[in-house]
């Protein structure tokens, strides 16, 4: 018998569900402030994108002073490469869409979108 993975491509991960309860049970529900927090600990999330470059080097500073989302989006427009950003945030939907930053200045090429709905 024919599982679901035989029938997508093998980077689409779009019949593919997670969900990390014990997060959810600790920190509550998803907001703008920490979705992006609750997607890094996914499969989905890429270890060599931007974005977790950025929170390897900021993550021994005071807890306290921690980056928020605009903070952090604005620090990340310091790279180039492979990045996640929050496109769309109106519980219980939030867009994550994964892109690839040309340079600081120059736009980017969005690769895929992955939906947190809660």
């Amino acid at each position: 018998m024919a599982t679901d993975s035989e029938f997508y491509p093998k980077d689409d991960h779009s019949w593919k569900t997670w969900m990390f309860q014990e997060y959810l049970q600790v920190r509550g529900p998803l907001t703008e402030e920490n979705v992006m927090e609750y997607f890094e600990e996914s499969f989905l999330f890429d270890r060599s994108s931007n974005n977790n470059v950025l929170r390897m080097q900021t993550q021994h500073a005071d807890p306290n002073l921690r980056m928020g989302r605009l903070e952090t989006e604005n620090e990340l427009k310091r790279f180039t490469g492979m990045e996640y950003a929050l496109v769309h945030s109106q519980a219980p939907l939030f867009v994550i869409q994964q892109r690839d930053r040309l340079s600081p200045t120059e736009g980017m090429n969005p690769s895929s979108i992955f939906p947190e709905r809660f």
